[in-house]
């Protein structure tokens, strides 16, 4: 499978519901950019939070929504690996 596209990750990304830190949160896409080293998303999951995500290329919608379920709450960014 090849590199999902950024317009592939807003529409799957944006306004999904996810459960972060026990709470549901929405996430909302502010921003997307692809270069040769993977994908940079930035979301916010509420009024409060928002965060970097650096995805690798070749990453699942699923790999990114299981990292940020357990991501921790302390930290601004969070690198989504894809499992080969």
């Amino acid at each position: 499978m090849g590199a999902i596209s950024a317009n592939r990750w807003f529409h799957a990304l944006d306004g999904r519901l996810i459960t972060f830190h026990g709470e549901l949160q929405t996430i909302l896409i502010h921003g997307i950019h692809a270069d040769g080293d993977g994908v940079w998303i930035q979301i916010s999951l509420g009024p409060d939070r928002s965060l970097l995500l650096h995805v690798d290329p070749h990453a699942t919608i699923e790999e990114v929504l299981s990292s940020l379920e357990g991501a921790p709450d302390t930290e601004n960014w969070l690198d989504v690996p894809h499992a080969a």
